[in-house]
């Protein structure tokens, strides 16, 4: 868990919010999940030399395989998805 924090502090710290993180750094595919691949390389990308494994592990809370924007911060998953019912009940889904 303490590699996960660190990960977190470290992106509000570079992007100032996890959104931005999430679309700029984990989610590039915008696949709205990080697998392991995606994440290796933000961690690269972050220059986080912690326990990138264990941060992986305490992350990938269900155990899927990937991680999502709700397992970083559950709060700016919400104002996404927030966001998405708005723009949806405004103008349609595409």
């Amino acid at each position: 868990q303490e590699a996960a924090d660190q990960i977190r502090s470290l992106l509000l710290s570079k992007y100032g919010h996890f959104l931005k993180a999430w679309r700029t750094l984990l989610d590039k595919d915008s696949s709205n999940v990080c697998n392991w691949d995606e994440f290796q390389n933000a961690m690269r990308a972050l220059k986080f030399h912690g326990d990138v494994g264990g941060a992986w592990l305490a992350l990938d809370k269900d155990l899927s395989g990937s991680i999502t924007l709700e397992e970083i911060d559950s709060l700016s998953s919400q104002l996404l998805m927030n966001f998405k019912e708005w723009a949806d009940s405004q103008f349609g889904s595409v």
